[in-house]
């Protein structure tokens, strides 16, 4: 999946590593080395900080179509928690993340 922008940079997690590992095979979001050798996943030349707190929900638009969307989801086992909604151009799909955040994906259809 081709990310563009997420509604927030801040993402509650329970566990870093397993967060870290969603979002980069899943999103197929960049790491990126600090110069104190910490590696971090950017996303609109943002750093993701993942921190300590109960989940919420985030937006994440993506470039990709619904087909190819929907196609990925599938390959890393990630359900859908309902039909995936179509509205003018767009389609969104709510799942969870690794850690129990919903992640509403918009795509393009």
């Amino acid at each position: 999946m081709k990310p563009k922008k997420i509604s927030s940079h801040i993402i509650p997690v329970k566990n870093q590593a397993r967060a870290f590992r969603f979002y980069h095979e899943v999103f197929d979001i960049q790491i990126v080395s600090t110069p104190s050798l910490l590696k971090q996943l950017v996303l609109e030349q943002a750093p993701l900080k993942f921190i300590d707190a109960k989940p919420t929900t985030l937006k994440i638009h993506v470039k990709d179509h619904a087909d190819s969307v929907q196609n990925h989801l599938t390959s890393y086992f990630v359900p859908l928690l309902e039909t995936p909604i179509t509205s003018k151009n767009k389609v969104s799909f709510k799942v969870h993340d690794s850690e129990e955040n919903i992640l509403e994906i918009v795509a393009n259809v």
